[in-house]
This record gives structure tokens, sequence and C-alpha cells, in this order.
């Protein structure tokens, strides 16, 4: 490839191979195409979830085979979209599911795949809410139909998406049973979650 032709306008954190952080590697590349019902994203920040480490060390059965780009979700501004019906959307500030390459300093998504984001809000903590709230949402609401002063035990209520099944568990009015280490407990406390069990001892 004549590399001097190429337009190297984005970024990307790949996986070069499992293992620790020092797998990890920036690479420069084309940026993205567009086509009809695609939107780019200027990315501003990217979530990490536990599955992006599962990924970095082998241990994500869904994961592709090295090297890739990792990253479920992003937060930034819509900057193309790949259709003229789309116009509106340029400038919009969203958040977005990507199943893998959110890692980068561009993404292109469908328009399905966003969520608009209010005017004012803090970018940092909107990339990281999509893969926690949807799928405790999708746990409580449309699997479970979690019903106001019904009881739910939340396993592992310290971890991002336990912290997410508890918000929206209040909103609906429902009592909360937790599992977490006991080196959690007292912020768990703090937070109001009171019926906590150890996971290591009982």
């Amino acid at each position: 490839m004549n590399y001097s032709a190429v337009n190297f306008v984005m970024q990307q954190v790949i996986i070069t191979r499992h293992g620790g952080p020092e797998v990890l590697h920036v690479r420069e590349t084309a940026e993205p195409q567009l086509k009809s019902g695609d939107v780019l994203i200027d990315v501003q920040f990217s979530g990490i979830n536990f599955a992006d480490l599962l990924m970095r060390m082998g241990l994500y059965p869904s994961a592709p085979k090295p090297p890739f780009t990792p990253g479920y979700e992003v937060s930034g501004v819509i900057a193309k979209v790949g259709s003229t019906e789309n116009d509106e959307l340029l400038g919009k500030s969203v958040a977005a599911l990507t199943k893998f390459g959110g890692y980068s300093s561009k993404v292109v998504v469908k328009k399905d795949r966003l969520i608009a984001l209010p005017d004012g809000i803090d970018m940092a903590p909107a990339a990281a809410m999509p893969v926690v709230y949807l799928t405790s949402y999708v746990m409580l609401s449309l699997q479970a139909h979690l019903q106001k002063d019904e009881w739910v035990l939340i396993h592992n209520i310290g971890g991002g998406v336990g912290l997410a099944a508890t918000e929206l568990s209040r909103m609906i009015g429902a009592n909360i049973i937790g599992t977490a280490s006991v080196g959690k407990h007292d912020r768990l406390r703090e937070k109001g979650i009171h019926h906590l069990i150890d996971y290591n001892t009982e």
C-alpha cells in the first residue's frame, strides 16, 4: 500500500496480542467510510468495562482475534452523517453503543445506536452509562418485570452494573439486597444500601 496516499485522520487503541496493559498500542488509520443510516462521532470519551479487560487477557469468548480495537460505548459529537435525511443530527451531543471499536477518536455507528444527551451534560460519565444502565434495564424491567415493593437480589452490587441496577431498582420502588465483598460494605451503606451479603463468607 502507498501510505503517502492515505489520509491518517483518526487514532485507535488496539490490542496487539493477549496479555497485560503493555499489549495496548495506539495506531493511526483512515477515517471510516459512511453508508446510508450511519453517523460519524467525534469521540470525546470512551467507556471502559470489565469486558474490555477480559478481551485484552483473551478471556472474552465473543471478542475478535487480535489485533482489534475494544470498546463498547462512547460519548461525543456527531460530525458527519451518511445520508441527508439525518442532517438534523449534525453537531448533536450523544452517547452510543459500539460493540467493539470504541477506543477510537472517531467511530461510525447506526442511528439506532445513539442516545441523545441533554445540553450541559458532563460527557465523561455519559460515556460510561450505556452498557451498565441498558444491561440493568433489560434485566430488571424487560426480563424480571420488577415492581414496587418487591425484593430484588443484586449480585456484585458494588460493580458498575450493580450500582446502575441499584439506582433503577430505587426508581421502581423495590427493596434491595446486594452481594459484595466486605471491603465495599461501608461505601455501599453510605449509598443507602443496608441489606448486604459478603459473598466470600455467607
